[in-house]
């Protein structure tokens, strides 16, 4: 398997340099990022009495406009499951209410789907994806 980011330097609105466990003393750097960690399966949120979380950078949440955390059939949608990362239209995500410059998101971490219910896992991923590296080119000017 490959590394595992542990966590990242923010400045001035951006994410500058990620840290991974088996590189703990060496900063990467980039002028982009993408986050996608998945959802609750993959451990990218994390679900908890108190709420859900994102626990690598303590992203900020999407809050689901359903009432309740749950739902009383154990089988059927479960409110807390459309929980992902906040994001604006460009999919760039937020800490502590401020959208982060060069920090995007990209698959079932994304707030507002289901994919376990809805079966979207797989189109989800690919067309923000796609989305992502379009924007990300479109701001270095490789693609108009």
């Amino acid at each position: 398997y490959g590394d595992t980011v542990s966590g990242g330097e923010f400045v001035d609105g951006s994410l500058k340099s990620v840290r991974t466990l088996n590189m703990a003393e060496t900063a990467l750097y980039a002028d982009n990022f993408i986050l996608a960690t998945g959802n609750f399966i993959n451990h990218g949120l994390v679900a908890s009495p108190s709420g859900v979380s994102e626990p690598l950078f303590g992203l900020d949440i999407m809050p689901f406009a359903e009432s309740g955390f749950t739902g009383s059939d154990f089988f059927g949608r479960q409110p807390y499951m459309k929980c992902g990362v906040a994001t604006d239209p460009d999919f760039r995500v937020a800490l502590n209410g401020n959208m982060i410059n060069n920090f995007y998101a990209a698959g079932s971490i994304l707030g507002g789907c289901d994919t376990l219910k809805e079966e979207s896992g797989a189109g989800v991923e690919y067309i923000s994806a796609i989305a992502v590296a379009k924007k990300i080119l479109e701001k270095k000017g490789g693609l108009k």
